[in-house]
């Protein structure tokens, strides 16, 4: 008996349809898994360029200072609190800019420097510099050794006797000194500071204690320390 060959029967088209869907299922599972993927690593590229941007944002904005005896304009903006390194240091810029005003202004010992005397660019340059116009009429007072003459006189009964001062309108600047930190308050931090100068041709000193705003590094206080010798 010959043996009945059996005649494969054809497979199902929802086989090959079922194969297909499925196929198609897991390309596209993986083409979301990627697309997933590419998007989160986007977004974190996004963040940590934000982060370097905000970095280099601060770092420009901050405070830049030069040495304590140098003539130092760069003023003050509001930032985040100072160290007291820095702050130290703004206290140079806010002593310059003061004697520099002296000048400008011709200001004396025991003379008030008000608003209506100055420039609007002055009046931008004390802000920048010192709390208030006060505060700069309590630095002018502490350290102008200048007089209208050029000279003063000591004594008393007839007997006076003149010695040279230098003249209103001339120049000062730093030549040494030292500053050192002495405390703090809420505000400011709090420097006693011998204040070594020359007005014009003539040098002085004065020690003096100096309050500094921890924000802005503006002068705030200025107080005369004991007896002063010029």
């Amino acid at each position: 008996m010959k043996r009945q060959q059996k005649q494969k029967e054809p497979k199902s088209p929802l086989l090959y349809f079922g194969i297909a869907i499925g196929c198609v299922v897991i390309f596209g599972i993986i083409a979301l898994g990627i697309n997933s993927y590419r998007n989160s690593q986007a977004q974190k590229a996004k963040q940590e360029e934000q982060v370097r941007q905000e970095k280099i944002r601060k770092e420009k904005a901050r405070p830049k200072f030069k040495a304590y005896q140098a003539q130092d304009n760069s003023g003050s903006d509001k930032s985040e609190q100072l160290t007291k390194k820095q702050a130290t240091k703004r206290l140079s810029a806010d002593i310059n800019y003061g004697f520099k005003l002296m000048q400008q202004t011709d200001a004396l010992v025991g003379t008030k420097i008000t608003q209506k005397q100055l420039s609007t660019a002055q009046r931008k340059n004390v802000a920048k510099y010192f709390d208030s116009l006060t505060v700069f009429n309590s630095f002018n007072q502490a350290t102008n050794i200048s007089t209208a003459s050029g000279q003063n006189f000591y004594g008393q009964n007839g007997h006076n006797k003149t010695y040279k001062t230098s003249k209103q309108g001339d120049p000062y600047r730093v030549t040494g000194g030292s500053v050192e930190y002495n405390g703090s308050s809420y505000n400011d931090y709090i420097f006693d500071v011998l204040l070594q100068y020359k007005a014009g041709a003539y040098s002085s000193k004065r020690w003096l204690t100096i309050y500094v705003d921890k924000s802005t590094g503006v002068m705030t206080q200025v107080k005369m320390k004991g007896n002063q010798n010029e």
